[in-house]
């Protein structure tokens, strides 16, 4: 068995004179992953729903 431990977090300087810029960059790019992440459950799990037998449901 193995574990694996992936830490993707970056330090950002988001102060200073092009801090209002890097939140606004940030923040979009939270906000799009944020919806493709949701859509993507939500189509997985509509996918499940859907290959379930009727009395299963």
């Amino acid at each position: 068995r193995y574990l694996v431990y992936l830490n993707r977090s970056r330090s950002l300087d988001l102060s200073g004179f092009f801090g209002g810029l890097k939140r606004s960059i940030v923040s979009g790019k939270i906000l799009d992953g944020l919806e493709m992440n949701l859509l993507y459950t939500r189509a997985r799990l509509e996918a499940i729903y859907r290959q379930q037998q009727p009395h299963e449901r």
